[in-house]
């Protein structure tokens, strides 16, 4: 085949600049890597010789990842969508590089992926974000397939990063992915289907269960989330795609970093617990 032409920017969703602002549809993170990443992937999958990816969001760290055309089985060309979004194959063909020729005439062998769609899956909403995650996870992902999910697998269905930090009494039935410097506090349970993001920390007691964490957030003590998902402050519903702003109540924040020594929040967050345990009746 001669190639796939991505273009993750066109029809982009309304949702994704309120939940995740000032990220394009290719650095969407989805199971612990973009949706880019799995874009290719795909490509590789079905036997397409390169990737060309047009996209109207442009993003240099995209580019750098893609900058070295050897990296990947197949080569990667991610370059600057212009002038307006094309509606049709052939509006397309005037934005792309003489890389895909056959896209002028439609020709079969280039295959176009509009927007945030893969396999007949798109990602148009919250909900079906969370859906692409744990299918991701489940090894079920965009038409059934199996894609590669980041961290060390000792056994189908755990995946663990770096660095990853459980403390007694943690929890966890698969499918789970813990990535690189997360770290799950005491008692914690991870209940299936659960997604917890680089560098994020989960504290006492707390129990989830479809659901996914992203990157660098806090989750507090002695919670019960089912079918939701946290991005920094923010706990969001999967279903009605509804949320709440938390931060306030030291419920979830957004930690920016591992600004803190990791032990140093860990003592907070066992400290907190306890207080809030003593004040019961």
């Amino acid at each position: 085949m001669k190639g796939v032409v991505l273009v993750p920017a066109v029809r982009g969703p309304d949702w994704l600049a309120e939940v995740l602002p000032g990220l394009g549809p290719a650095e969407l993170p989805l199971a612990g890597r973009r949706w880019i990443d799995y874009a290719v992937e795909w490509a590789e999958q079905a036997g397409y010789g390169m990737v060309e990816v047009l996209d109207w969001r442009f993003s240099e760290a995209v580019a750098a990842d893609f900058a070295d055309l050897t990296a990947h089985p197949i080569p990667v060309f991610y370059q600057r969508g212009e002038g307006e979004l094309p509606g049709a194959v052939a509006d397309l063909a005037r934005q792309s590089s003489p890389l895909a020729p056959g896209a002028a005439a439609g020709d079969a062998e280039v295959d176009v992926v509009w927007g945030l769609e893969l396999a007949g899956f798109r990602i148009d909403s919250v909900a079906a974000w969370h859906r692409a995650n744990l299918d991701l996870l489940a090894g079920t992902g965009f038409g059934g397939r199996r894609f590669t999910l980041p961290g060390y697998s000792a056994e189908a269905g755990v995946h663990l990063g770096r660095n990853v930090v459980t403390e007694p009494g943690f929890e966890a039935k698969k499918p789970v992915l813990v990535q690189d410097d997360a770290w799950c506090a005491r008692n914690v349970r991870l209940d299936g289907s659960c997604i917890v993001g680089r560098g994020s920390f989960v504290g006492e007691g707390t129990r989830l269960e479809r659901t996914v964490v992203a990157d660098r957030t806090y989750v507090g003590t002695d919670l019960e989330l089912v079918d939701k998902i946290v991005v920094g402050h923010r706990v969001i519903d999967a279903a009605s795609g509804a949320w709440v702003d938390i931060g306030e109540r030291g419920i979830a924040r957004a930690l920016g970093g591992w600004t803190w020594p990791r032990w140093a929040l860990a003592a907070a967050d066992f400290l907190r617990g306890r207080a809030n345990r003593g004040r019961r009746p």
